[in-house]
């Protein structure tokens, strides 16, 4: 039986443009479920935002779509491992650790594990309030960002200035989101509690840096992709 080829071809840019609004369309929308049940109480479209949309909430349709974007990198990035592994390139391993390492986060998204930490780094911690540290999963999460960063200097410092720029910016969105603004949001929980407008604005901007971060990034990796020539077929017998 002669094998078919089956190329598949990626509008990048239509995909990150639909990716970018659809990201957007949940932001605003956890907005109106927030604000809207925080100054004008609680209704059909209030309460269905809040639950299916709120980016402060776990195992909702943001969340997925937030392990969907990290999936996604981490289906870009092993594309490029394979590709480097072919060629003999010294940091090829570095994109294996990436492509893991969103892989890794997609789970984590979707099922909220990095949560687990809190009580027991509030044990070994023991503090009578905590401040930006409210959230106590953000002190060792700090420690693996300092590890990582050391990690990825001299890779980041190899890739060509617009790619390597681009990753970044993304890594800053998305830390800055999820790791700074969450530092903030657990401040403002302990001082005003969590039916607050700084809190709000905390989770939200939270949410939206995060999904831009990634959406950003994906974009560069379809970037990189192309610069490399890398075309993907599968084959059927």
């Amino acid at each position: 039986m002669t094998p078919q080829h089956i190329k598949i071809t990626f509008h990048d840019t239509v995909i990150v443009k639909y990716l970018s609004i659809f990201a957007g369309i949940l932001v605003l929308t956890s907005l109106y479920g927030d604000i809207g049940n925080l100054y004008f109480g609680r209704s059909l479209s209030v309460d269905l935002a809040k639950h299916l949309m709120n980016t402060a909430r776990e195992g909702n349709l943001s969340s997925y779509f937030s392990a969907l974007l990290l999936l996604g990198a981490a289906a870009l990035l092993s594309v490029i491992y394979f590709f480097h592994r072919q060629t003999n390139n010294i940091y090829t391993r570095k994109w294996l650790v990436l492509a893991i390492g969103f892989l890794l986060m997609s789970f984590d998204e979707a099922i909220s594990i990095h949560e687990l930490l809190i009580m027991p780094t509030r044990k070994l911690i023991a503090m009578d309030t905590y401040g930006i540290f409210h959230f106590t999963w953000v002190i060792p999460a700090l420690v693996l960002i300092v590890i990582l960063g050391l990690y990825f200097f001299r890779f980041v410092l190899h890739l060509a200035p617009p790619t390597g720029m681009q990753f970044v910016i993304a890594a800053a969105m998305f830390l800055g989101g999820c790791v700074g603004f969450e530092m903030l949001g657990g401040w403002c929980a302990e001082q005003y509690g969590f039916n607050h407008l700084s809190y709000i604005a905390c989770t939200n901007t939270e949410e939206a840096l995060e999904m831009a971060g990634i959406i950003l990034f994906i974009k560069s990796l379809f970037a990189y992709i192309k610069k490399l020539a890398i075309t993907m077929e599968i084959e059927t017998i």
